[in-house]
């Protein structure tokens, strides 16, 4: 990485990080209104779900280590959605990825 890609690298971060501190003491409560609404409240669970799924689905290939992580957010999805076990469902299929990258 060239000293010139290492500043603006840095610069960027250091605005990302002073308009995330800065953005709620310009708008006020509107802006925090937003992420405290129900809606966000209620769907949380699901929004984090959804970015594992387009995560583990963002490369299609026919691996067998695609395959595996298709499974595998596959399973999560389903034992969150019908059942409802988020700690069972994250564990199990961190688990099973797990091993599988390993025997792989």
């Amino acid at each position: 990485m060239l000293i010139s890609e290492k500043i603006i690298f840095c610069l960027t971060l250091i605005l990302a990080t002073q308009l995330t501190r800065q953005i709620p003491l310009l708008f006020g409560r509107r802006i925090l209104s937003i992420f405290t609404s129900d809606f966000i409240k209620s769907n949380i669970h699901d929004f984090l779900f959804l970015i594992l799924i387009i995560y583990c689905f963002r490369d299609v290939t026919l691996t067998p280590e695609y395959i595996l992580r298709v499974l595998v957010a596959s399973y999560v999805f389903i034992v969150q959605y019908f059942f409802e076990k988020t700690l069972i469902s994250i564990f199990t299929g961190t688990a099973i990825y797990m091993v599988g990258r390993y025997l792989l």
